[in-house]
């Protein structure tokens, strides 16, 4: 229960205001931990920040790190309207010549009542009773047909229902409605048989099945001279060019051009992101730890050994030497990569790097795989891992600071409160003493008055 202070009613201070500003000097150090938490936490969110284009720059280097990713092809079709294609790294070069004679189709049938016609309901239980026995490749169903499902969509529902690789559905066409089955499974392989086994079915309503798309497996032809003829059941073709994905998109009179090459454009565009994401790094480490003189302009972690060690750290891997790579691209500079004075990377000959990847591929992948891009992975690695990275450990005596902060500032809080309490009971007793004083000299006066008036009429 809070104390009730009633503002100078004997001593006409303001007890509220004097409170205040005693409680304001003695705020003062909690002001302090307050504005240093706000600098901590300030100092968290720039080193999670850091920690986010470390990561980033980490990721370019972990693709250059890695000897598959030197080993990009391309696949380009010379008709893409015909066939498009994709290359995998174990692609090997070279130039194919494909005619496409045949697309794979999937099998369609359409159900009619035995000349060729539709039904007037697809919701009339006219189909009678039995079974209808559905056979695709090497699996076979049987569905039964009975008072509660013979009608169209009864049907429908139960072959949608068989688990095999089929969409039934009902459509209308201009002799009545009909069952359009259709395969999910292009090629022979999606092939479907019905054997309709139903009596009892009323006239009109019998039910048979004709083909409105044959099943049809791919046909490619590989080669010009007595040229190899390929046979799929789809239009995506992985097994005709090894580590080649084919997608037949229509059929060609002519042989459509395949041409397989080295993809050095994947390479050459992370090597650009590599040294872009490494100056945005040392841009921003330099930018945290800078320090004018003349304006005593200064950045949050100048004197911050980690945060200035990191740039020391990065500037040394990138401007090494790599041993295992040839003479020709054993460091950065010989692919038109050079290290500035300030620190930051910059491609200063493009034409010298795209000759290198086309002629020395194996010389650049050496570079950046035998040295530069696993070192700074590694160094990336042991700076940005979570419980344990350097920057991790960092950020985590920022956070140990704030709470240790927070406890104090608690603390304080609590004793201030108890400091308030007590000035306001003194205060509260100042003005009481005051009255009962101020009570007692009234008392004096009337009874000096008293004795004065009876001396007086004495």
């Amino acid at each position: 229960m809070g104390i009730m202070t009633i503002d100078g009613l004997v001593s006409g201070l303001d007890t509220s205001d004097i409170i205040k500003k005693l409680m304001e000097i003695e705020r003062a150090p909690i002001t302090r931990m307050e504005n240093d938490k706000t600098v901590n936490e300030a100092k968290i969110e720039i080193l999670q920040d850091l920690n986010t284009r470390l990561l980033t720059l980490k990721s370019y280097a972990d693709n250059l790190k890695t000897p598959s990713f030197f080993q990009s092809k391309s696949a380009v079709s010379s008709q893409s309207s015909v066939l498009g294609a994709e290359a995998g790294t174990t692609a090997q070069p070279g130039r194919h010549a494909l005619t496409v004679e045949r697309l794979a189709l999937a099998h369609q049938v359409a159900a009619h009542n035995g000349i060729g016609q539709g039904y007037a309901s697809k919701t009339a239980p006219a189909f009678g009773t039995g079974t209808i026995t559905l056979q695709m490749g090497q699996t076979t169903r049987t569905i039964t047909i009975t008072a509660a499902n013979n009608t169209l969509e009864g049907i429908r529902d139960a072959v949608n229902r068989t688990g095999l690789a089929l969409s039934a559905t009902v459509v209308s066409t201009e002799t009545g409605f009909s069952l359009l089955v259709m395969s999910r499974e292009t090629g022979v392989a999606g092939e479907v048989a019905f054997t309709v086994d139903l009596t009892g079915f009323t006239p009109g309503y019998e039910l048979a099945f004709r083909n409105i798309q044959p099943a049809q497996n791919a046909r490619v032809l590989l080669g010009t001279v007595n040229p190899l003829v390929y046979e799929g059941n789809s239009n995506r073709i992985t097994d005709l060019i090894p580590g080649v994905t084919i997608d037949l998109k229509t059929t060609s009179a002519v042989p459509v051009m395949l041409d397989v090459t080295v993809d050095t454009s994947l390479v050459e565009e992370n090597i650009r992101g590599f040294i872009s994401n490494y100056n945005e790094v040392l841009d921003t480490i330099k930018q945290l730890t800078r320090y004018n003189p003349e304006t005593r302009d200064q950045g949050v972690f100048l004197g911050n050994f980690v945060v200035s060690n990191l740039r020391h750290q990065l500037e040394r891997v990138v401007s090494g030497i790599v041993a295992s790579a040839p003479p020709e691209t054993n460091s950065l500079p010989m692919i038109g990569i050079r290290l500035s004075r300030e620190g930051r990377l910059q491609l200063e000959d493009p034409e010298k790097l795209r000759t290198a990847l086309t002629d020395n591929l194996n010389g650049v992948r050496s570079l950046f795989t035998g040295g530069i891009a696993t070192d700074l992975s590694d160094t990336l690695r042991n700076l940005t891992t979570s419980n344990g990275g350097v920057l991790w450990l960092e950020r985590d005596r920022f956070q140990q600071r704030l709470t240790q902060i927070d406890r104090r500032i608690q603390s304080m809080e609590h004793v201030l409160a108890l400091r308030e309490t007590r000035l306001r009971r003194q205060f509260t007793r100042l003005e009481e003493v005051l009255g009962d004083l101020q009570a007692q000299g009234n008392w004096l006066t009337q009874q000096i008055q008293r004795m004065q008036t009876g001396a007086a009429g004495g």
